[in-house]
């Protein structure tokens, strides 16, 4: 779609940058490499607007706090750095903190995405409570499960690009969906373009959230994009081969 024209020139910078043990342009973030999205990679942005609310480091995870609903902390990556496909998977392992507030339809703690031109959803997370939006500020379905004795793990799995499409949510890498709900035409929830996000994005909340990991498959560079050193070298190899053959082609091609 969008940046798959580019997807050959982030690769070799991938390859490049693992050569030179730099992260880049990785789609799986893991909390103890004790970086933030936005550190380990161009693909994720932060947004905060309060220095109070900047990601803190505890025990090989992450935390985010706001305090007043008005405080928002989240990371998001934009249409210039993902491709999402049909098949879109969204997996992190994660545990509920608090929320200051009671609402049913929003929580500060929630992995949201959009497709564009308003196709999205949002998944949220309270206390032993996990639902999908079911419009702006409306509840969707939804289950009762443990969120903050422990971490669990988490998964979105969209099939479909149109409205109605299943999301299948599941639990501590459960074969059967937690429960399933549906992509949503929400402008107000889902935005008009790509997108992929975590955090505290909502206004009408606040709370505190503890990150493990996160990874989703929409990125132009495939997840584990940074390869182990040897096979770094065979990728560096066969990238610099490409460049070559495609320099004699222009070259032949000028003369």
């Amino acid at each position: 779609m969008k940046c798959r024209s580019s997807c050959t020139g982030l690769l070799l910078l991938a390859v490049v940058g693992s050569a030179l043990n730099v992260q880049a342009y990785v789609s799986n973030w893991t909390a103890s490499s004790g970086l933030r999205p936005d550190q380990a990679t161009t693909n994720w942005t932060y947004y905060g607007n309060s220095p109070s609310v900047t990601p803190v480091f505890w025990s090989n995870y992450m935390v985010l706090s706001t305090s007043p609903n008005t405080e928002v902390s989240f990371f998001e990556s934009g249409p210039a750095s993902i491709d999402i496909p049909t098949d879109l998977t969204i997996e992190f392992k994660a545990r509920f903190g608090s929320r200051k507030g009671n609402s049913t339809a929003v929580s500060p703690m929630s992995v949201y995405f959009g497709l564009g031109g308003g196709l999205g959803s949002v998944l949220y997370l309270g206390l032993d409570d996990v639902w999908l939006a079911g419009g702006n500020n409306i509840r969707g379905v939804g289950a009762s499960v443990d969120t903050d004795d422990l971490f669990h793990t988490y998964r979105l799995q969209l099939s479909g690009s149109t409205v109605g499409s299943a999301i299948n949510v599941f639990y501590d890498n459960s074969i059967n969906p937690l429960f399933t709900g549906s992509l949503l035409l929400d402008s107000a929830l889902n935005g008009n373009v790509e997108r992929i996000g975590f955090g505290d994005h909502s206004w009408a909340d606040s709370g505190v959230s503890k990150w493990d990991y996160l990874w989703h498959n929409a990125s132009c560079v495939p997840i584990n994009s940074v390869p182990e050193p040897t096979s770094a070298a065979l990728l560096i190899a066969g990238g610099a081969m490409l460049l070559a053959r495609r320099n004699r082609k222009d070259a032949f091609k000028a003369a």
